[in-house]
């Protein structure tokens, strides 16, 4: 089960076919859709099951979602055996609040078959993206130590590698371009 939010135009729109309001939520425009999506990992079958406006998100919200949902897949036949999400926020306090009591965990018991696991996994694509996007804000990352070496990685470091490669015919960094 993969859950993800989607960040959406704040505009409500009148349908006069069924005569509903759609983009308005508690008396506010919606700005964030929270998607939930099935992916078999035996197969190519994959489906959004869920689209959910929100105007704010929060754990709470994500976690009655997450039990309607997988109550309702499990009831169809699905076997859910992992959740993923990306790094945001208000995930890490889904996981480690309303699904594992306050000690951010690998994996759960399923709620509904207590023999089973359900795995909770973080989208390394989106913590890399964020890493990424906030280095090159910030340009120096102070880090804690990691055996026992501080680690600063500095992004002023690469663009003097590019500075003194730009003219050289061979280089060190050789994919390292002005557009890069």
């Amino acid at each position: 089960m993969i859950i993800d939010e989607v960040y959406v135009a704040h505009k409500c729109e009148y349908t006069r076919s069924d005569g509903r309001i759609y983009g308005l939520e508690e008396g506010s425009s919606t700005k964030t859709l929270l998607t939930i999506m099935l992916k078999s990992v035996a197969s190519d079958y994959e489906d959004v099951i869920a689209m959910v406006p929100l105007t704010k998100i929060d754990s709470g919200k994500i976690d009655d979602l997450f039990q309607l949902v997988l109550k309702t897949v499990h009831n169809i036949g699905f076997y859910v055996v992992t959740t993923l999400v990306d790094g945001h926020s208000s995930n890490v306090k889904f996981y480690k609040d309303e699904l594992c009591e306050g000690v951010l965990k690998d994996h759960l018991i399923h709620p509904l078959d207590e023999s089973k696991k359900i795995f909770l996994l973080f989208d390394a694509t989106h913590i890399f993206k964020c890493i990424y996007n906030n280095f090159q804000t910030r340009k120096v990352f102070i880090c804690p130590p990691f055996e026992d070496k501080a680690i600063e990685p500095n992004f002023y470091h690469i663009i003097e590698l590019y500075e003194l490669e730009r003219m050289k015919p061979i280089k060190m960094a050789f994919m390292l371009n002005d557009a890069c």
